[in-house]
């Protein structure tokens, strides 16, 4: 796997090589990208280095338009070069979408761009299934907390904070390292399988347009239609 390196430091404090401080060592963390132009794109670029490598993938997003339907989204190539794929995205039918839309004080930010944005991420995913890659998609019903990006060995977070647009929130890479007891890597790693193993959750059925309820277990107790469920405004 790929080191990822942040970018030198400047005026705005930006952490060269993360890991070379203590405790950011001792957490695992490798980097941190401000959100700014010039960052953003060496962090694509890293992460195209990290392309060919993370064949399994895990993504938890809000509408997923921007990470991986934008041909320009840090993951479109990686989700379309993939070998199996598990996304997490806001249920477009549920409060989280409308809560976390209006606050975002943007006049172009509403409700029903949100659901527009995930109804296209759906079927970006679709598309990518029909191309016989194992892609899985869950939708969540609450407001977003963390921005989740698991690429093989490593791990990109974002926090969403209230009324600010993730993409103007920095990003804190970690790597995983099963020698280092106090790395972030687990933690948030388990944060992403327990919300995706969550029976409250249901898978979204590419092929039927259909929601999937299961026990814990993977047994399927329901299914219900996408187009019969009731939208919150």
């Amino acid at each position: 796997m790929h080191t990822l390196v942040s970018s030198p430091r400047n005026e705005a404090g930006t952490i060269k090589n993360a890991s070379r401080i203590p405790m950011a060592g001792y957490a695992g963390l490798e980097s941190i990208w401000p959100a700014t132009g010039f960052f953003a794109r060496r962090r694509t670029k890293k992460l195209k280095e990290i392309e060919c490598s993370a064949r399994d993938i895990m993504v938890m997003g809000s509408t997923g338009f921007h990470t991986f339907v934008d041909p320009q989204g840090a993951l479109h190539n990686v989700l379309k070069n993939c070998r199996e794929a598990k996304v997490m995205l806001l249920d477009p039918l549920r409060e989280g979408t409308v809560v976390r839309a209006r606050s975002i004080p943007h006049p172009d930010v509403s409700p029903e761009l949100f659901r527009e944005q995930i109804i296209r991420s759906i079927d970006f995913l679709k598309g990518l299934k029909e191309a016989g890659k194992n892609v899985r998609l869950k939708l969540y019903p609450e407001a977003p907390l963390l921005k989740l990006a698991v690429l093989g060995d490593n791990l990109s977070v974002r926090f969403y904070h209230t009324g600010v647009n993730a993409r103007n929130v920095p990003e804190y890479l970690f790597r995983q390292d099963q020698k280092n007891p106090g790395s972030l890597f687990d933690p948030f790693y388990r944060y992403f399988l327990a919300r995706w193993s969550d029976p409250n959750i249901p898978e979204y059925d590419l092929d039927t347009d259909e929601f999937v309820y299961r026990e814990r277990n993977g047994n399927e107790t329901r299914r219900e239609k996408f187009s019969e469920v009731t939208m919150v405004h």
